[in-house]
């Protein structure tokens, strides 16, 4: 019993011996100096844009709530004019609508509800502008993630 307990205690030394030969070479001081303070940058880098995250999903949140709200002040306007009566007349009189096409036009920009046109318009804008952030922003997240993942820091 006695030399079993010994031959396991030498082939587990002899195990941990080459395990130990297999691993890297321990980092310098000054080394591990600059990997924690890279880390650090992370960490910091990582609560900024965990704040610029919150505040693009409360972005998107609010334009998404605009447009929608654009979109139905928009359906309400257009079904109120009388725009897609004018635009009906192409098909139906398209020689009167030809010879008389500067007088049409202006008909129909007349009838155009502009206001909530500007409103649905405007808030597309501000959507594309917020998604285009959002998307730039989730890049950089990413990228700083599979960084940190990677153990580049």
């Amino acid at each position: 019993m006695n030399d079993s307990l010994i031959q396991q205690e030498k082939m587990l030394e002899m195990a941990v011996n080459k395990s130990l030969s297999r691993q890297p070479v321990p980092l310098s001081l000054e080394n591990l100096f600059h990997k924690i303070l890279s880390r650090i940058a992370a960490e910091a880098e990582l609560k900024k844009l965990k704040a610029k995250l919150w505040v693009i999903s409360a972005a998107l949140a609010v334009t998404l709530g605009v447009l929608v709200l654009a979109l139905a002040a928009s359906f309400a306007a257009f079904s109120k004019t009388p725009s897609f009566q004018f635009l009906r007349l192409i098909f139906t009189d398209f020689k009167v609508v030809a010879d008389n096409w500067q007088d049409y036009g202006f008909s129909i920009l007349e009838t155009l509800p502009l206001g909530v046109l500007a409103f649905l318009l405007s808030s597309i804008l501000a959507s594309f502008i917020v998604f285009d952030f959002a998307a730039r922003q989730l890049g950089n997240f990413r990228k700083l993630l599979n960084a940190q993942h990677h153990g580049k820091f």
